[in-house]
């Protein structure tokens, strides 16, 4: 199939995906017991997958920069951001739930996570914030408070070496900060689901990078192009027409509808109640991974 053809049907079944990741989503959630937060947090990053999607899918169809211009122009370095998103949100649902064995696991890497994100708020100075910002900064530390609490009570309660426990202690610690996002993981021996290492891995992370893309380097090429920087720059043109277009928007369209199904399947794996609904449109699913593998 010449590039053309292979990008029209890629943005079909893309757009199709989107499609069923909603249907089944919108049944699955009418079913729903309450959720907890953990659970919240799970669907919610389910629904910015899929928002994240339908966007690469709208912007794909190319933009017109005045009405008078004749032709539409897609814009690849506009979309490379939404997709290295996309990469990151999977990324970190990997690691908190699709990887955890049980929701003590769950929880542990939550709140890890949840003081990594209040750490950004906590450390804005008292002379930069108006008092409903400064309000939201005290509840951010009271926060962290409960979580490094419940964090130490779920340490005492799963098996795990003091090698983890020590590294874990080093991330909560309040006077030190990390406010670079991370995600979070823990490991297990391979004969039973103890806990063998936890460790916290940077988006960049070559080994992610591989099982994800099957790019070891994936997310420094989509940073390459999500940054003004020198390389984002000088290889700019290269995504517009009469030069390499077709190669970039084909790499984003494939991609995107990778990590789609693939967080579906992850969703799957974490969430039992909703592989039924999944199973129900498993067929036409397939069909779409199987026309997105031949182009």
């Amino acid at each position: 199939m010449d590039n053309t053809n292979s990008i029209k049907q890629l943005k079909r079944s893309l757009s199709e995906m989107s499609a069923i990741m909603y249907r089944i989503y919108v049944d699955w959630f009418i079913s729903a017991r309450p959720m907890t937060e953990s659970e919240h947090i799970a669907c919610n990053m389910y629904r910015m997958m899929l928002f994240k999607a339908k966007s690469i899918w709208l912007m794909s169809k190319g933009i017109v920069i005045v009405r008078t211009q004749k032709g539409i122009i897609p814009d690849p370095s506009t979309m490379y951001p939404v997709l290295r998103s996309m990469y990151e949100l999977l990324f970190l649902f990997r690691c908190m739930f699709a990887s955890s064995k049980n929701d003590k696991e769950r929880d542990l890497l939550l709140n890890l996570w949840k003081i990594k994100g209040n750490n950004n708020l906590t450390q804005i100075p008292d002379e930069m914030l108006d008092e409903e910002s400064a309000n939201k900064r005290e509840s951010a530390s009271e926060e962290n408070e409960v979580a490094r609490r419940e964090i130490r009570e779920l340490i005492a309660e799963l098996t795990m070496p003091q090698s983890a426990k020590d590294k874990i202690e080093n991330i909560i610690d309040p006077n030190k900060n990390f406010p670079t996002l991370k995600g979070f993981m823990l490991e297990h021996c391979e004969q039973s689901d103890n806990i063998s290492d936890f460790c916290a891995l940077a988006f960049s992370n070559k080994t992610k990078g591989e099982e994800l893309s099957g790019n070891p380097f994936i997310y420094s090429r989509y940073s390459a192009h999500s940054h003004p920087s020198y390389l984002g720059v000088k290889h700019f043109e290269e995504m517009y027409p009469n030069k390499e277009e077709d190669k970039y928007m084909k790499e984003i369209l494939e991609h995107s509808c990778k990590y789609l199904i693939c967080f579906m399947e992850e969703f799957c794996e974490y969430k039992d109640s909703y592989l039924p609904f999944y199973m129900e449109k498993e067929k036409r699913i397939n069909n779409i991974m199987s026309r997105i593998s031949q182009d």
